[in-house]
């Protein structure tokens, strides 16, 4: 069943501890953050993708986020979604300055830690998948260099992904007071061993099954390209490092069969093909979970944390006929478990933000207690009873990747439905010149959106 969310993604990063009536200001002021998302705006692009009208929804998004028509925002959040629809619309040309636009806010976010604290996280997975968007627009635009460009790029996010998540860490537990203190101990031994927590905690293990940080579709994709651009070496490195990933049945590894197949006999050249990328169905999206859990010296309190809920697939696969010959897609790569993955890495971290920010508020409780001001002990009693778990995320994403290759057509003609017999669309591709064709349904019955990218 669809769940409908505030979505995104976790709780704000915090710089440490503040001053308590700095503390008392922010959590006034997180409900209305840059990247705030309205649930009813949520909504209503949602409907909109599921109805497969995708230049609505991009408009939709435009409008919440209040993009201008440069692509500049302050919502990264509305920003992403704007994007991917406009990508699935097929305008490639807006969308490349709403990514970039998400690419700056991110950068901003990490040189300012307090702009960072109230606003989106943007995370490794959404990095990843802004590359492959904008690589592939540049790819509709002829533009082949920037699309080497952001295929590159997305390669090195994933590989740099580990290394700045550790300075992460040290940056928290070098400014977070609270880390020392006994009660934040006890507080983080006690919600570990919370049931909710605990079976949550597992669940969410048993999806992550990709090293953390790690996207195999955009590896194996980038593989790809470069094997159409004539890169063979990187082509086949890219498939291996996908192949592994994936398994042995997965399309990284037959085509990187293939590829050693045609390397063997003679450096011969992959003859002209086309890859039939599905995005199937929609990303998991996640919902509050709330722990209760009892203080040394007060009543009970309650942690707000996000939990990851998996959506439904589009459908099981679709069929591909092109020039006399059908082939079924198959999976090259899970996104619900690339979301599972980094967010699994970052759990722990997640739910010590979340117990020193319930330490903080009950310090601030403690000391306006003692206030002559009413306001000030109102305005403590509301923050302290007050936990919201940041829900939002890139709910245009896919819940996974699906692949089918077959030779070019000599008619030029390509016709994909779904395992049920149900059309699902039709493309014009070169016969010449090896392409992929992008599907994308987030609900079965919707409209799909169909592009064809020219590779060589």
């Amino acid at each position: 069943m669809r769940r409908t969310v505030d979505h995104g993604y976790m709780p704000r990063r915090r710089p440490g501890p503040w001053p308590l009536p700095v503390a008392v200001c922010v959590s006034a002021i997180v409900a209305g953050c840059a990247s705030r998302v309205a649930p009813r705006d949520s909504a209503m692009f949602e409907q909109f993708l599921d109805q497969g009208d995708y230049r609505a929804a991009a408009e939709a998004a435009e409008q919440a986020g209040r993009i201008s028509a440069d692509g500049r925002t302050q919502n990264i959040v509305w920003a992403l979604n704007a994007a991917s629809a406009l990508y699935d619309s097929g305008d490639m040309k807006t969308a490349i300055p709403i990514l970039d636009s998400t690419e700056r806010l991110a950068q901003t976010d990490d040189l300012d830690r307090m702009h960072a604290a109230i606003d989106y996280r943007y995370t490794t997975y959404d990095g990843v998948m802004t590359n492959i968007y904008k690589a592939m627009s540049f790819l509709a635009l002829g533009d082949h260099e920037s699309a080497r460009v952001e295929f590159n790029r997305s390669e090195d996010r994933q590989r740099r992904a580990e290394e700045y998540f550790r300075k992460e860490i040290a940056y928290q537990a070098a400014h977070n007071q609270a880390a020392s203190n006994l009660e934040f101990g006890n507080l983080m031994q006690r919600a570990q061993s919370n049931p909710d927590y605990a079976g949550a905690a597992h669940q969410l293990g048993a999806m992550a099954i990709y090293a953390p940080f790690e996207n195999p579709f955009a590896t194996y994709l980038a593989g790809v390209f470069l094997l159409a651009e004539g890169d063979t070496a990187k082509g086949m490195d890219r498939l291996q490092r996908a192949a592994t990933a994936l398994g042995p049945a997965s399309p990284a590894a037959r085509d990187l069969a293939w590829t050693k197949q045609l390397h063997a006999a003679a450096g011969a050249a992959p003859p002209p093909s086309i890859w039939v990328v599905f995005e199937n169905g929609q990303s998991a999206t996640f919902h509050e979970m709330r722990v209760v859990l009892p203080m040394m010296g007060g009543a009970p309190m309650t942690l707000a944390l996000p939990a990851l809920a998996p959506n439904a697939r589009a459908y099981a696969s679709l069929r591909v006929r092109a020039g006399g010959v059908t082939a079924e897609t198959q999976a090259a790569g899970s996104f619900d478990a690339v979301m599972a993955s980094e967010f699994n890495r970052r759990r722990e971290l997640i739910l010590a933000e979340a117990v020193a920010e319930m330490l903080a508020k009950q310090a601030v409780y403690e000391v306006t207690q003692t206030s002559n001001n009413p306001l000030l002990r109102l305005a403590s009693n509301v923050t302290v009873n007050v936990s919201t778990a940041d829900t939002r995320s890139w709910t245009a994403l896919p819940k996974e990747f699906q692949v089918a290759r077959l030779a070019a057509p000599a008619d030029g003609h390509v016709t994909i439905s779904a395992g049920d017999g149900r059309a699902v669309g039709d493309a014009a591709v070169p016969p010449d010149r090896s392409c992929i064709v992008w599907v994308k349904a987030q609900r079965a019955g919707a409209r799909a959106a169909v592009e064809v990218f020219p590779l060589s």
